[in-house]
């Protein structure tokens, strides 16, 4: 039986290369999806009612772009966060808030 941190490990591994394989149609298709899938859960009722907090992506890997999901963030009065790494360790992290792209 593996530890659960060695089954964390081999999953990681596994999506890596999962990721890399994802082409810049696919990726960009799951983008549209997931930002679809945001518009639709944050509705009238929680418009403006706090802050959201959202990882930036990373350049040169293929991931979900969260630029359009932010875009909408702000132009519905949101607050948004972003996680910002200030220290040597993964772990030394927090959340700051982004400035609006009109400011």
């Amino acid at each position: 039986s593996q530890s659960l941190s060695s089954l964390k490990k081999n999953l990681r591994k596994d999506m890596k290369i999962k990721h890399a394989l994802l082409s810049a149609e696919n990726v960009q298709e799951q983008s549209d999806l997931v930002t679809a899938q945001m518009k639709s859960f944050l509705n009238s009722d929680v418009i403006g009612q706090g802050a959201i907090s959202i990882y930036l992506p990373m350049q040169g890997r293929p991931e979900i772009s969260t630029w359009k999901i932010i875009d909408f963030l702000f132009s519905h009065h949101f607050r948004v966060c972003v996680p910002t790494v200030f220290g040597q360790s993964h772990t030394d992290m927090a959340m700051l808030q982004a400035p609006c792209f009109d400011d």
